[in-house]
């Protein structure tokens, strides 16, 4: 072969080259430029989801029939009617009621310039559009863009401009308060947005993180402003010197100083804080819960405070599980804080000053003394703990009950007592050491035909005549008893040991509740609309409660028996029926 052809194919293979590489240039700047052109995915600062509409109407429906044994199914119908009042026939034509829904806000320095994306899965476009008027929403096509419309609503409160873009899959973004529309490819995808979360009504997450300085420094300015405008209505005339100085500065400087410094570490240091609304329905009836969780940033002062705050703990575990209670209630007062702790032995500083200057005679004032004594010692410790205890009425329609108090100077008080006992005027008052309770010891009080006549009116109609009454003291708490199985409750009670348990907890027999509610106010009526409400059932139930536990996230749930909630709510529409 000729020398040429080898100078031919090498010319060729170099310009095969060159062209190869100009080829790949060019590819990868037109790539770099399509992804410069490419508007950036927004970041929500809020993120809401919501289960498929038609979940949502039948939740609606099995609520309204709750309210009621007889108005429930008006309620029903009423609901349905005013559905078909303002959609028409047609109804949600154009929903896609079986799936979900929901949407994002991106929060603006300025709330009023904050922006909201409402994300609703259709079934069709003209459908969907049919919808939106009927629900007197106009859309009004642009021309350059098919798949964009501009909203305009029959009466708004959103200052800037709505618009709504149609995207695949058969969702609709409605973008609210927005200066221009958002361009498709900006827009997150309803599962780059939400979580599985088939048990969930509702939900909220925030990312903290994302919402701008400006906000936060205008809430925490919202929250001095609000105490000390509290401050001014409230605390006039209150202390200018000792507790009632004490109880003034940590009420109105500590407690915001606190909730401040929460506000600033939420900010700075929490990845996200979820709320969720469930409802688990069961008959007779169900629970309602709220839950707010808590995510820190791993490796954040705020991480290792949420991890060491663990689960709660009770001192009276297993109160509600005492058998034939009618009702139960355990509180726990927040001391999770020193701004807390502070608080409530201000309390008990302020009630030894009281007691101080009550005038009571020396051995009567010194009891209570050293129960406020105990108070603020326990306060200072985190132990606060009470709790109240309801017994269903004997064969002869007598209740009994019992109040307890988490008590580490019990043995001061109970001494405080016998010397109390010793004294002749007050000797015919007591009977010492009548009986024990598991380690605790119980004195008698004779004293109730020395109450004042209305109070001895009210509590014979629950106690019986002449009911007997005691006083308890433990290794660490005091108890006060009355009725005719009085005794019986407090060895009950002595014998619970500290146990996880919620900061708050109320439980509740229905059909022993509302015979209670009958004779508290001496009215049928009241008794039988509680009745109808709340249900007849036997077994207890768990009315409410508040339980706050620490570890990977912190998690706040508040609990309610939904029968509770739905008569609030049937009564609250009633008053504003009414008005």
């Amino acid at each position: 072969m000729s020398t040429w052809h080898f100078r031919l194919g090498g010319l060729l293979a170099g310009l095969i080259g060159v062209v190869g590489i100009s080829a790949e240039l060019e590819a990868r700047n037109a790539l770099q430029k399509t992804a410069q052109e490419q508007p950036a995915k927004l970041q929500p600062t809020l993120v809401f989801q919501g289960q498929p509409v038609a979940q949502l109407l039948a939740l609606a429906r099995e609520a309204l029939r709750r309210m009621g044994k007889e108005e429930g199914p008006q309620l029903v119908e009423s609901f349905d009617s005013a559905l078909k009042k303002q959609l028409g026939d047609k109804g949600f034509a154009g929903l896609d009621l079986n799936r979900p829904w929901g949407g994002f806000a991106i929060w603006r320095a300025k709330s009023e310039d904050t922006a909201f994306a409402l994300i609703l899965p259709i079934t069709d476009t003209e459908a969907f559009l049919d919808l939106l008027q009927r629900l007197e929403i106009r859309a009004e096509k642009d021309v350059k863009d098919k798949f964009l419309y501009k909203i305009h609503f029959p009466s708004s409160l959103i200052s800037k401009s709505s618009y709504l873009r149609l995207m695949p899959n058969q969702w609709a973004y409605l973008l609210l308060n927005v200066d221009s529309p958002w361009p498709a490819l900006a827009l997150p995808k309803p599962e780059e947005l939400w979580r599985d979360q088939p048990q969930t009504i509702i939900s909220l997450r925030l990312y903290p993180g994302r919402v701008p300085q400006d906000s936060v420094k205008e809430l925490i300015q919202g929250v001095n402003n609000g105490f000390a405008k509290m401050r001014g209505l409230f605390a006039g005339n209150a202390g200018d010197k000792g507790s009632q100085a004490k109880l003034t500065k940590v009420l109105y400087e500590d407690v915001p100083s606190w909730l401040v410094r929460n506000i600033q570490s939420v900010a700075q240091e929490a990845e996200e804080l979820e709320i969720q609304l469930r409802w688990e329905l069961n008959d007779p009836g169900g629970q309602v819960i709220l839950d707010a969780i808590l995510l820190p940033r791993p490796g954040t002062p705020l991480a290792r405070v949420v991890q060491q705050r663990g689960q709660s703990q009770q001192r009276f575990s297993g109160l509600a599980q005492i058998p034939s209670t009618t009702t139960a209630l355990v509180i726990q007062p927040p001391q999770f804080a020193p701004e807390w702790r502070k608080l409530w032995s201000a309390i008990g500083e302020i009630a030894q000053e009281e007691i101080k200057g009550a005038g009571w005679p020396k051995e009567v004032a010194e009891v209570f003394l050293e129960i406020a004594r105990s108070w603020q010692r326990d306060s200072e410790e985190g132990k606060l703990e009470s709790a109240i205890l309801l017994r269903e009425p004997n064969a002869k329609g007598h209740y009994s009950a019992a109040a307890v108090l988490s008590c580490s100077g019990s043995k001061n008080v109970e001494k405080a007592l016998k010397h109390l006992a010793q004294q002749r005027s007050f000797a015919p008052m007591f009977e010492m050491d009548a009986a024990k309770a598991g380690e605790w010891t119980v004195h008698r009080l004779k004293v109730w035909p020395l109450l004042p006549a209305e109070v001895r009116d009210h509590g014979e109609r629950l106690f019986g005549e002449n009911p007997a009454l005691f006083v308890a003291c433990g290794p660490d708490a005091l108890g006060l008893a009355v009725g005719p199985e009085a005794l019986t409750i407090l060895r009950q009670i002595s014998q619970l040991q500290p146990g996880p348990g919620a900061a708050f907890e109320w439980h509740y027999q229905p059909k022993q509740f509302a015979a209670l509610v009958t004779i508290l106010t001496g009215d049928e009526e009241v008794g039988e609309q509680v009745r109808n409400r709340l249900g007849q059932e036997k077994n207890s139930m768990m009315g409410y409660q508040i339980q706050l536990e620490g570890g990977e996230q912190l998690r706040l749930t508040i609990r309610f028996y939904d029968r509770l909630i739905l008569a609030s709510l049937k009564m609250f529409f009633d008053f504003r029926l009414g008005e």
